[in-house]
């Protein structure tokens, strides 16, 4: 009995000893949590937030990486209306930009000089009579305003890019080339709609013809626009990764 007693107390010993032990290393992490400085405290609260927003950034990537990859394992017919899809976008966005040839119905602006021979008329009174580029720009203006979906100077697309200045009796644009009077100004969109608004009061055309510019608008069920033949580059202009 005295021999089980021993054991006993052998045992409890060793337990209390025990947690003596580990009570001391808790309080030694303890002691070391309260002795970081606020600043430190701050940079390992904010170092645990980052990594927190990582893993969450790197779980989201990796089930989008995840569907896109299943969408590729899809069967043919699958893989043939994916190809379809983006060969169709392709065409949207090169109607849009001007990089393809496209048709519809819309109106034809033909526009040219006033009689400026009249020896009756002042020099400013000539030059009124003068179609000039920031006449063009503004024609352009408001046809996008009145719902041109695509646009063209003669045989010319006009782009985002494309930009107009005098060149002389001519009209000079950004890669050297030049058109000339009379200008036949191609729109495509609603013919009704684009008229009523070039015609409407106080739009530019009705300004070009208060000036005594020879100018007439034609309503066309079919109007074919060339591509641009050439596309401007962007050197500066990169995608945004914000």
């Amino acid at each position: 009995m005295k021999k089980a007693s021993g054991k006993f107390l052998v045992f409890i010993s060793a337990v209390i000893l025990g947690y003596l032990i580990v009570l001391n290393s808790n309080l030694g992490g303890m002691k070391d949590l309260f002795n970081l400085s606020a600043k430190e405290y701050g940079d390992a609260i904010e170092e645990r937030s980052d990594l927190y927003k990582s893993v969450s950034s790197l779980k989201e990537n990796n089930e989008k990486m995840k569907e896109t990859i299943e969408s590729y394992k899809n069967n043919d017919k699958d893989q043939d209306k994916i190809v379809e899809k983006m060969v169709s976008q392709l065409n949207d966005y090169g109607k849009l930009a001007g990089t393809t040839e496209v048709s519809g119905r819309g109106v034809v602006i033909t526009i040219n000089d006033g009689d400026v021979e009249n020896k009756n008329n002042t020099d400013y009174e000539k030059m009124k009579k003068i179609f000039h580029d920031n006449d063009m720009a503004l024609v352009i203006n408001e046809l996008r305003k009145s719902g041109a979906e695509a646009i063209s100077i003669n045989n010319r697309r006009v782009i985002p890019s494309t930009a107009v200045f005098c060149n002389w009796a001519f009209l000079g644009f950004e890669d050297g080339t030049t058109e000339y009077a009379p200008f036949k100004v191609y729109a495509i969109g609603d013919p009704d709609t684009l008229e009523a608004s070039l015609l409407g009061e106080g739009s530019y055309i009705k300004e070009l013809m208060y000036r005594e510019l020879q100018v007439s608008i034609e309503k066309k069920e079919k109007i074919v626009m060339p591509a641009a033949k050439t596309i401007g580059t962007t050197d500066y202009m990169k995608e945004s990764t914000n």
